[in-house]
């Protein structure tokens, strides 16, 4: 990737909320129809790609709980006549594989363990993302490794917390 390309690396709750996964969104199939056109990538951070398949896979057990439970009655109306549900390893596949599908777009970015000394010194001075009894470990682990990759590429990073979701709005952190 040449320096001059843009990677937008988005967080776990923008994952979750475009469903990127999935292509469900229009905003999802908008985004990754851009970064095509224009020869962008989206970067995945190890500790976000870990917890999209966490979060995910959390999400995909308590539908599927939910589908049984539906299955269970059109089961004894007689109007389906089996149900298998699929086991946490499965459904983790199935979204690692769903990752896997974006290959030609997705730009890893390993956690070191450079990164985490240098989160752990964030937290410990109380410098972004950090606040004043704030303190976000996982975030700075975060920012250090894009910082990191940064040498090689231009990055917008896009925070869709619950306060940015609750108010239909985004930030971008540079």
């Amino acid at each position: 990737m040449s320096p001059k390309q843009t990677c937008l690396v988005l967080d776990t709750n923008a994952w979750r909320s475009y469903m990127l996964l999935g292509l469900r969104t229009p905003v999802a199939s908008a985004l990754l129809f851009a970064l095509r056109r224009t020869g962008g990538c989206l970067g995945l951070p190890e500790v976000i790609e870990a917890e999209v398949v966490a979060q995910l896979t959390l999400l995909a057990e308590d539908l599927t709980r939910k589908y049984e439970d539906a299955a269970t009655l059109l089961q004894q109306l007689g109007v389906l006549d089996t149900f298998e549900r699929a086991s946490e390893y499965d459904l983790r596949a199935i979204i690692e594989e769903a990752i896997g599908r974006l290959h030609d777009l997705v730009l890893r970015i390993p956690f070191e363990h450079r990164h985490a000394r240098a989160a752990l010194k964030r937290v410990q001075e109380g410098t972004p993302p950090n606040g004043p009894k704030d303190q976000q470990f996982k975030d700075s682990a975060i920012w250090e490794a894009l910082l990191d990759a940064a040498v090689e590429l231009l990055s917008n990073v896009v925070d869709w917390d619950d306060q940015a979701a609750s108010s239909a709005t985004c930030s971008t952190w540079a």
